[in-house]
């Protein structure tokens, strides 16, 4: 447990530093990676359904992982390429026992937190 731990915090920190560098293949390489420690340290967390949807996005994906402690689930999925929201949404509603679901779109800042001076 402590290793995988340490694991994700390395993991972490590589998914900073390929923000930085503009590697989205490298963001989902750690998506991947998070995903893979969160099943170490919590066996159980992936259920079928969700383990049959990742597989169905993979195509679509450089990477994926869930988010959150559980209670409704939210996918985070890194898509190849840009503007991908209708074809997730397709893959999503062929997948058998997906129920109601929705699609956001998401984008990695690059220009980080600007404070406004009063004027």
């Amino acid at each position: 447990m402590v290793r995988d731990v340490g694991e994700l915090v390395a993991n972490g920190e590589d998914c900073a530093r390929a923000c930085r560098d503009g590697c989205l293949s490298a963001v989902g390489v750690c998506l991947d990676r998070s995903w893979l420690h969160k099943k170490c340290m919590a066996p159980g967390c992936e259920p079928t359904t969700v383990r049959a949807i990742m597989e169905a996005l993979r195509p679509l994906a450089l990477g994926q992982s869930l988010a959150g402690a559980g209670g409704g689930g939210f996918l985070c999925l890194l898509s190849r390429l840009p503007d991908q929201k209708d074809a997730v949404a397709c893959v999503l509603a062929d997948a058998p026992g997906v129920g109601d679901f929705t699609v956001h779109t998401v984008e990695i800042d690059t220009e980080g937190l600007a404070l406004l001076q009063p004027v």
